[in-house]
């Protein structure tokens, strides 16, 4: 009876270090994964779009908190007589849209008003889903 119980102590205690080894690996893939689901691709070709972009990201990442995303894109053109337009899209829909001049002071202004923009149509997304028309019915039928 006493040589089970050790047997058993021993086989616990075997498995409970297992799981903290595996505890740590498991934390980072966890953390790997949540990072994936916050990426904000960078399409922009100028200094002052990658310094919006910079900006964007920053506040972007303070106003969604524990919201996930993965589809979020910064396109920037060039216009001849006005400065760059870039177009912030998610899930291939432009959500917003500025102008950026070379140059310009108030550019991380911008990008907090663009995030605080985008973050509210990231966090309504899921339910715009929800309300979305089903293949199934009708346009009366909703």
């Amino acid at each position: 009876m006493l040589i089970h119980f050790k047997a058993s102590v021993l086989a616990f205690l075997v498995l409970f270090g297992l799981c903290l080894q595996a505890a740590p690996a498991a934390l980072a893939a966890d953390a790997t994964d949540r990072m994936l689901h916050k990426i904000v691709i960078d399409n922009t070709i100028t200094y002052s779009g990658h310094e919006f972009y910079r900006h964007f990201v920053h506040y972007l990442m303070l106003e969604t908190g524990n919201v996930y995303f993965d589809q979020v894109t910064l396109k920037e053109y060039r216009s001849r007589r006005s400065g760059n337009s870039i177009h912030i899209e998610f899930a291939q829909k432009t959500v917003y849209h500025t102008t950026v001049y070379a140059g310009n002071r108030a550019l991380a202004a911008k990008a907090k008003r663009a995030a605080k923009i985008v973050s509210a149509k990231i966090s309504k997304a899921p339910l715009n889903a929800l309300f979305s028309q089903a293949g199934d019915l009708a346009n009366d039928e909703l």
